[in-house]
């Protein structure tokens, strides 16, 4: 029987356990690694692995003859070529994040407009009381990309009665984000997409516009968003800090601005959620199953 090991806490339940066990050999291991050397010491003798980002980022070049699942979508990081050489097949778990990210993204908004922060538990203001705060409600927001996070994110906030446009590759940009008072970014990181937020980009935007962004900072030139967000282009960055790893508050990105008032980040917290987990625990055990059977599914390249 083929060797399963599960790295980290997977949020498998004991019966996807179980399904796993009528698989193969399975070693499942319920707490984090500490580093790389770590990581591929759980692996050694293993035909299947099934890994979360940490101790895989920096590893798994040293792969060799195996089948590789991740409960995740993100995995740039990858380089297809070297896994096709060390014969490694790699799937991952596309939309498995839809429901926590468009969360993340509309209760962002939400915080943001409404001031729910500075009024939750409020002993004192910096303005004049009563005051009033912004609703969503009447918006145009443009969500650029729509897939399964974009047009999730999209179908909420037109319950809130905002007025939801999408970007999708080939459509006239300008006619999309010049009236939008939010421009929220879902796009994926691939060839096509890198520094895709660039001068142009942000020309044709209105000015004040609020940009929130949940993918990775290759994306967008950081210097030329904070010189917009001090000239007011942008009023409002809402960023979840994505290029790096989960929790992770001593990015530089991150540290650079953390202090900027008109910012608002979370260290790459949007994807983290229990539906997640359950989500991604599901799609790794059919990813297995179907590499068994010879027909993988989701593969990386």
């Amino acid at each position: 029987m083929p060797k399963i090991v599960v790295l980290q806490p997977a949020g498998l339940t004991e019966a996807q356990l179980n399904e796993l066990r009528e698989l193969g050999e399975v070693t499942y291991h319920g707490d984090m690694v500490r580093d790389g050397a770590e990581w591929l010491e759980r692996v050694k003798g293993a035909d299947i692995i099934y890994s979360n980002r940490p101790g895989l980022n920096e590893s798994w070049r040293e792969l060799h003859d195996v089948f590789l699942t991740m409960p995740f979508v993100g995995t740039d990081f990858l380089d297809p070529a070297v896994l096709k050489q060390n014969n490694v097949v790699a799937s991952r778990s596309p939309g498995c994040n839809q429901v926590a990210v468009s969360e993340w993204i509309v209760g962002m908004m939400l915080n943001y407009a409404r001031q729910l922060s500075q009024l939750t538990k409020a002993t004192q203001f910096d303005q004049p009381a009563p005051f009033y705060t912004t609703s969503l409600f009447g918006k145009t927001v443009c969500v650029v990309g729509k897939g399964h996070i974009g047009s999730r994110t999209g179908s909420i906030l037109e319950a809130f009665g905002v007025q939801v446009q999408y970007h999708q590759r080939g459509d006239d940009l300008t006619s999309k984000i010049k009236d939008a008072d939010f421009i929220v970014d879902c796009l994926s990181l691939n060839p096509s997409t890198i520094n895709f937020y660039n001068e142009q980009f942000f020309a044709q935007a209105k000015h004040g516009v609020v940009f929130v962004t949940v993918t990775s900072n290759k994306m967008m030139d950081l210097r030329l968003v904070l010189r917009h967000l001090q000239s007011g282009k942008i009023k409002h960055l809402i960023t979840d800090n994505a290029h790096t790893v989960l929790f992770d508050t001593q990015d530089v990105d991150y540290q650079t601005l953390l202090s900027n008032p008109n910012v608002t980040i979370t260290p790459h917290v949007s994807a983290y959620s229990d539906n997640t987990q359950e989500t991604a625990a599901r799609m790794c055990l059919e990813n297995i199953k179907a590499y068994l059977a010879g027909k993988p599914i989701n593969v990386v390249g």
